[in-house]
């Protein structure tokens, strides 16, 4: 036969005490307070995310203009001189360490600009000041017109190769958040 014991224990589970209408009613605005709360920060994921790339972005078209202002400013195509564009662009230079990776060659390409600039800006000056030593040696003035000359030739090379190095960057035509769940993307053929 039964013990009190068993047959109590099986009629307690199996008989569950019904929920109320009012508890039913708060758990189900629970779970869609819950929900919604995690769709919110779902969404603030994503645009902090897009806000990241945004920013980074700005950062490198930055980059990218500093070096056509420099650019520019070496064929007197600017208000400012040379050597104000010369102190923006070294600022983008070593700014640019952090922001690209160094496989990308984008570094070494601004480099090359920034030694090429000072080529020409060294050349500029030492034909504008009279105090300058160089001024007065014809042989040296000569050397460093011709390394000048070469410089701004160089520099437009440097330049469309810079344009192509940060393509990969700098193309901003989609731009999404973090993908909480990786969705495929079929490829149009």
């Amino acid at each position: 036969m039964f013990d009190g014991l068993g047959w109590c224990t099986v009629v307690a589970m199996s008989n569950p005490m019904p929920m109320s209408s009012t508890a039913l009613t708060v758990s189900i605005a629970a779970t869609l307070v819950a929900f919604a709360g995690f769709v919110v920060a779902y969404f603030q994921m994503k645009i902090a995310s897009a806000k990241v790339k945004l920013d980074l972005y700005n950062r490198r078209w930055g980059i990218y203009l500093a070096a056509l202002d420099y650019y520019q400013s070496a064929y007197d195509k600017t208000e400012e001189s040379m050597e104000v564009k010369a102190m923006g662009f070294i600022k983008a230079f070593r700014e640019s360490v952090f922001l690209f990776d160094s496989k990308d060659g984008i570094t070494k390409t601004l480099e090359k600009i920034k030694d090429k600039g000072a080529i020409v800006l060294a050349r500029r000056q030492a034909a504008e000041d009279k105090n300058w030593p160089m001024s007065y040696d014809k042989k040296a003035m000569s050397i460093l017109t011709e390394k000048s000359a070469d410089a701004l030739t160089g520099f437009e090379a440097d330049l469309l190769s810079l344009e192509q190095q940060m393509a990969k960057y700098i193309n901003f035509r989609a731009v999404e958040g973090w993908a909480f769940m990786s969705r495929c993307k079929v490829k149009s053929a």
